[in-house]
């Protein structure tokens, strides 16, 4: 874990005999000051400081050629606060506060690096730099100081002139274009405004392949640059120097994937374009576009000389994110599993929430996120948000006295929420959190719990105890924290009412052994089921054949909470826009018998569970039989034994057939008499009680929809003329489609 650099104060550069300078190596590409640019590192020993109306001053120290930009680096084993100002023999800038860093600490990771003073763009370049403390110790070491010239360049308005040129020969920017709801905002390309040869080459970058992520999350930063009226591209040309170039960094490239200035100009920043990984957030790196905001947007409470970002600025953020959620279909409230990080994080987050170690995007930018959410998903067409937030903010949350700890950092899905350490003692009073909730309509609510990634040295709870109060009791439920950091985790769906004592409790006793770890009281959520369970389709099964005359409907319900009423509806189309049959049936049913006229060969049905949830089955296919087996009868044979065999043939092309029924009766008989029902062989005996009468047989037959061939009025065959067998072979089944 970095050092906290929450400081309270300066803190002290040592006091020694004189000072001297030491030039170090210039970085791979010092450059012709004054011309493309240069980047020079020297390191400082033995400074020496005199009282000055209260504070201690170093002598003027000069620089190798004039700059635009410097940045401070030192060792110390202590927390080192100072400030530094630059000028020319004409005069003297400002003071500006000088502070660790910490949005280098995740890439660098080189003693402490402070922040870049840049030089007021009307002095367009200083020579010199001096130091001021409060105390003359503790001692410091060393301090290197890197001095950057990129103020030759063209301004931001020359830049955006180029950029219009270069988009007007091409007509309309390709990347800027397609069908979603946010193309992509205009911005200045990167080979618009970095123009060094070391933009294309440099030392840095063979052995550094580009390497490309589908993009799942979104980081915002902040320069930590003065905010003094500057030449915003010149500060962009020297950010990617000392990125890019500077001993000891040599990223080969500016670390984020944009920056935005004050005015709301947008930078492409790393090179390869979008998905590309950046370096700006080390394990963060990889899926992610880090964006980031050129000034100082720190709380003086962090250190002074932050501001809010201005609207220009916020409205371009808003405009980018929103372009690059909308493509990846980023949902800005949830959050997302990070490869590199073993975890999840905020699809949406600050640089400060990837480790907890920085104070990156500054604490004012970073206050701000949540509505930048909400900005940005009101971008999105496709996006629902369709829950109930209940904030620990709020007053709907309650606590324990004891329960006073804040995450730090802004820590938190709205930058704030209460932690306390688990304890294992059964018996001990419990620190607890309770949020309250009303719901807008009787329903089943899928009930979630935030836990957030927070730098505190410890561990997550394996076993956060909640207990939800609903309508039809109390549920517990426990939930492994330290595998839910970074993310929304449903604890289950519960039955909610108007009015009622809904709730849910968090104690810190827990099972974890060791205790000591943390328990997150954050933001929760509800949303209301509307479609929850299922209704699963059983008879007619597949793409069945049935007859309309009689159709058997038949399904079961599963995990649909208090059903009211079933409801089947039957149409002619897949979308079910045609209905032919919307009847609603008790609760319990499960099965129905419907009869349809209908003029096509296709039905459709749907079976609906209604009641506080509402659950559909998905569409299922009839196929409808309407025609009715052909059946007629073959030879008439007497057998050895005395009895009559009866040939019969029928068929059904649809669904097959079924079984045949045979009737006879004395030949010029009225009454028939039943010789077989519902068989299925293809020759039918009959036992004629007088074997000199001569009989008359009729046919009927059923295919397996239902469909009947009926019986004919007259005779079909008879025994005048029938063939007597002297041997007689096994008899076969009728049932041949």
């Amino acid at each position: 874990m970095k050092r906290n650099t929450a400081l309270l104060g300066f803190l002290l550069i040592g006091l020694l005999a004189h000072f001297s300078i030491s030039a170090a190596a210039p970085g791979p590409a010092a450059g012709t000051p004054g011309d493309e640019g240069g980047i020079t590192s020297v390191t400082l020993r033995n400074i020496s400081f005199q009282p000055a109306g209260g504070t201690f001053q170093s002598d003027p120290i000069p620089a190798p050629f004039p700059f635009n930009a410097v940045v401070p680096e030192w060792e110390s084993e202590n927390e080192i606060r100072f400030e530094m100002r630059s000028g020319t023999e004409r005069g003297w800038g400002e003071w500006l506060a000088i502070a660790h860093n910490d949005d280098f600490d995740d890439e660098v990771g080189e003693g402490e690096v402070g922040d870049m003073l840049l030089v007021p763009a009307a002095d367009k370049r200083h020579d010199r730099v001096q130091l001021r403390v409060l105390s003359p110790s503790p001692p410091l070491a060393s301090l290197k100081l890197t001095f950057i010239d990129t103020a030759a360049g063209p301004t931001t308005e020359e830049l955006l002139a180029q950029q219009a040129a270069l988009d007007a020969q091409k007509g309309v920017a390709a990347d800027r274009t397609g069908n979603q709801a946010n193309p992509k905002p205009g911005y200045i390309s990167r080979g618009v405004w970095c123009t060094y040869a070391e933009c294309t080459y440099n030392s840095c970058m063979p052995g550094d392949p580009l390497k490309y992520e589908t993009v799942t999350h979104l980081i915002v930063h902040h320069t930590v640059t003065n905010n003094s009226g500057s030449d915003w591209a010149a500060t962009v040309r020297a950010i990617f120097r000392y990125h890019a170039l500077k001993s000891g960094n040599c990223w080969g490239d500016i670390g984020y994937n944009y920056l935005i200035d004050m005015n709301g100009v947008i930078y492409e920043g790393h090179r390869g374009g979008d998905d590309v990984i950046g370096t700006h957030a080390a394990g963060g790196n990889r899926g992610s576009m880090g964006v980031s905001l050129i000034g100082t947007f720190t709380w003086p409470s962090e250190y002074a000389g932050g501001i809010r970002p201005p609207d220009p600025m916020l409205n371009s953020l808003i405009n980018l994110l929103a372009w690059k959620a909308d493509q990846r279909r980023i949902n800005v409230y949830e959050g997302a599993f990070m490869p590199d990080l073993g975890s999840a994080r905020p699809t949406l987050m600050g640089h400060r929430d990837v480790y907890g170690t920085t104070t990156c995007p500054g604490g004012q930018a970073h206050a701000l996120l949540p509505w930048v959410r909400d900005q940005v998903s009101g971008r999105l067409p496709w996006l629902v948000n369709d829950h109930i937030y209940i904030d620990e903010l709020s007053s709907a949350f309650t606590k324990s006295s004891s329960l006073r700890w804040v995450a730090p950092r802004q820590c938190g899905y709205n930058t704030h929420a209460y932690y306390t350490w688990s304890t294992n003692d059964q018996n001990a009073t419990p620190y607890w959190g309770e949020w309250r909730f009303n719901v807008p309509v009787n329903g089943l609510y899928d009930l979630q719990v935030f836990v957030p990634y927070c730098n505190t040295g410890r561990g997550e709870t394996r076993g956060a105890r909640y207990t939800v109060f609903h309508s039809g009791g109390s549920s517990a439920v426990t939930l492994d924290q330290q595998n839910r950091v970074g993310r929304w985790t449903s604890l289950g769906a519960f039955p909610l009412i108007l009015s009622s004592d809904n709730r849910l409790r968090l104690i810190d006793i827990t099972g974890d052994n060791p205790d000591g770890l943390g328990v997150w009281f954050d933001t929760i959520r509800l949303r209301r089921l509307e479609n929850y369970g299922r209704v699963v389709l059983q008879e007619p099964a597949g793409e069945a054949w049935v007859a309309p005359s009689s159709v058997t409907f038949k399904w079961d319900v599963i995990d649909v909470y208090n059903p009211a009423s079933m409801r089947l509806r039957v149409a002619t189309d897949a979308a079910m826009t045609n209905i032919v049959l919307d009847k609603v049936y008790s609760a319990s049913t499960r099965q129905v018998t419907e009869a349809f006229a209908v003029a096509g060969d296709v039905l459709y049905w749907q079976v609906t569970a209604v009641g506080w949830t509402t659950a559909n089955s998905v569409v299922g296919k009839i196929n409808l039989d309407k025609i009715p087996p052909t059946a007629a009868l073959g030879k008439v044979f007497r057998l050895p034994s005395g009895q009559i065999g009866v040939q019969v043939i029928a068929s059904d092309d649809q669904t097959g057939l079924e079984s045949v029924s045979l009737q006879v009766r004395p030949a010029g008989g009225s009454t028939w008499s039943d010789v077989a029902v519902n068989s299925t062989r293809s020759t039918i005996l009959y036992w004629p009680p007088n074997p000199a009468q001569i009989y008359e047989f009729r046919v009927s037959a059923r295919d397996r929809a239902g469909n009947v061939r009926g019986y004919s009025a007259s005779a079909e065959a008879s025994t005048a003329g029938a063939l007597v067998l002297t041997r007689v072979s096994n008899f076969a089944f009728v049932g041949q489609r």
